[in-house]
C-alpha cells in the first residue's frame, strides 16, 4: 500500500503527488499492474471493499 504526506501546504497537492509517485515508480521499474496493486487493490482490501 502507498502512503505519502501529500495535502500538506507544503507538497503538492494529493492528485499531483500521487501521479508524482506513480511515475517515480515506473522509473524505477516496478510495472504498471504492480502500481495498481499498491494504489488501488491493497487500499481497498485494507478498507474492506472488493479489490477488484
Amino acid at each position: 500500500m502507498l502512503s505519502s504526506d501529500l495535502g500538506q501546504p507544503f507538497n503538492p497537492p494529493v492528485e499531483d503527488g500521487l501521479a508524482l509517485m506513480a511515475d517515480t515508480l515506473l522509473e524505477d521499474g516496478f510495472g504498471e499492474d504492480e502500481i495498481r496493486v499498491m494504489a488501488v487493490v491493497n487500499s481497498r482490501r485494507v478498507a474492506g471493499e472488493d479489490p477488484r
